[in-house]
């Protein structure tokens, strides 16, 4: 289960832009797709580039306050 943290940094800069990159359940995890094949001993090439592409990382824009030289955001992290 997720749980909600919030992060304020004092004396920060003021960035235009941020993004998140999550390794979770549902971002970056190859291992869950090579449970779902089944767990094949031996990979076949097209399983290999699939669970290439399901490692990646991938960026998402990230939303964050600025107010008086503090940055705080909020982000949801699993447990693991």
């Amino acid at each position: 289960m997720a749980e909600t943290v919030q992060i304020k940094l004092d004396n920060a800069p003021n960035y235009s832009s941020a993004v998140v990159k999550r390794i979770d359940d549902a971002h970056a995890n190859p291992k869950q797709i090579w449970q779902k094949m089944n767990k094949p001993e031996y990979l076949t090439a097209s399983e290999v580039n699939h669970l290439t592409e399901a490692s990646r990382l991938t960026e998402a824009p990230f939303e964050w306050q600025y107010n008086e030289s503090a940055l705080s955001f909020e982000i949801d992290l699993s447990p693991h």
